[in-house]
């Protein structure tokens, strides 16, 4: 667990200074460039640099409550919880320009959550589809509000996950061993868990060759 806490703590300080780069350059992009669609990717770039920034800490602080510190999970009542997920999934569109995406949100209602970390989910469960689904195919991203609950789904289509490996990839540093399959960490999945969790919520899966596979995130919208 030391090493796990050491290794977070190495990666985020060694990610912050490239980070702060990538920033400054989109700063400077945005106030000398004109023409408005390079004006927008730049802003973009600034953003995404952002969310960046948010994710380093949210792994430090996950990291911490693994080992038995507080998670700092910052519960607020949002009201633009809908356009926040779709932003987090434009984010990941825009850096897959190749992938077919499709964004359906309908939140019309206030949420209480820490908003960041649910954009966390959104954008580790759609890189979790593209890198694992078919290539060719389309992957969907939905979300919605019922009376009580906020829910989050991304399906995509391919090949479907193992069942002896269904209760195993939402444990941490938990990867695929076949093909291009494995790559990364195999920390995204957990960190939703944990997320999720941290919202009082659960997620599921659910995969087959049929219907494809569905990650689904259930969060009641009045959590404390």
């Amino acid at each position: 667990m030391q090493m796990s806490q050491n290794f977070a703590a190495i990666l985020g300080h060694e990610l912050r200074n490239p980070l702060q780069a990538i920033a400054t350059i989109g700063e400077v992009l945005e106030r000398q460039i004109t023409d408005s669609r390079m004006s927008e990717l730049a802003a973009r770039i600034s953003v995404s640099t952002r969310r960046m920034s948010e994710l380093i800490d949210a792994i430090l602080k996950l990291a911490q409550a693994a080992g038995g510190e507080h998670s700092d999970i910052d519960m607020r009542i949002n009201d633009q919880v809908g356009q926040a997920l779709f932003e987090a999934a434009r984010e990941i569109q825009d850096g897959n320009p190749g992938r077919r995406i499709s964004l359906n949100v309908d939140i019309n209602r206030s949420a209480c959550c820490d908003i960041a970390r649910l954009q966390q989910v959104v954008s580790n469960l759609l890189g979790n589809a593209l890198a694992h689904g078919s290539p060719d195919g389309t992957v969907r991203f939905t979300g919605f509000a019922d009376s009580a609950y906020l829910v989050i789904e991304v399906w995509n289509a391919g090949n479907p996950i193992p069942a002896d490996c269904i209760g195993k990839i939402f444990k941490p540093f938990w990867r695929s061993s076949t093909g291009r399959h494995r790559q990364g960490l195999g920390l995204g999945l957990h960190l939703c868990a944990e997320i999720v969790r941290a919202h009082r919520g659960k997620i599921s899966v659910v995969s087959n060759l049929i219907n494809g596979t569905t990650f689904t995130a259930r969060l009641p919208l009045n959590a404390q």
